[in-house]
């Protein structure tokens, strides 16, 4: 969505052959090319990088703070610190 809502083009689909850059999204996944354009735009980071590369997480449970940082870095760049988030 921020993609797009950045005014940036869909993502083409993954090249024939492609290796997924996360360990637990697969580059048959229909969310994989949006979560790779995201990526390499700096809106997204992984989660870890603790599973022989990089993990997006997405069994996990985003937080306030996980989605303001993400929204913070779409519209101000990668420089943005982390926020934590409020109970």
């Amino acid at each position: 969505m921020m993609i797009l809502g950045m005014g940036l083009p869909p993502p083409p689909p993954p090249s024939p052959g492609e290796v997924s850059p996360f360990v637990d999204v697969p580059t048959t996944s229909g969310f994989y090319r949006w979560i790779k354009a995201a990526y390499l735009e700096g809106i997204m980071v992984p989660c870890s990088t603790q599973l022989g590369g990089m993990s997006f997480c997405p069994a996990g449970i985003p937080t306030r703070g996980d989605y303001a940082d993400d929204i913070a870095r779409a519209l101000v760049g990668q420089g943005v610190k982390q926020v934590q988030a409020l109970p």
